[in-house]
């Protein structure tokens, strides 16, 4: 069983992305740039009404740093 590390919302014409890895680990902010803590509503959520290349990619980029932080976790479920 895995769980979600991003969470895409659709709220009317807003679109939103759930970063968990930024909410259970705040020092994962220094990686976002700040066109996208403009985005930023709460701890770790980055809504859209529109989105360009540079914003996708900067998301891709917070991403994967944060699957890389949370690379090595053991987790209960996973018995390997």
């Amino acid at each position: 069983m895995s769980k979600p590390l991003a969470l895409d919302e659709t709220f009317a014409a807003l679109r939103g992305l759930l970063a968990a890895p930024v909410y259970m680990k705040p020092e994962l902010l220094e990686s976002v740039p700040p066109s996208l803590k403009k985005r930023m509503q709460g701890k770790a959520c980055f809504n859209f009404t529109t989105v360009d290349r540079d914003q996708l990619k900067e998301l891709a980029a917070v991403t994967k740093t944060g699957i890389a932080a949370f690379r090595d976790v053991k987790l209960p479920w996973n018995k390997e």
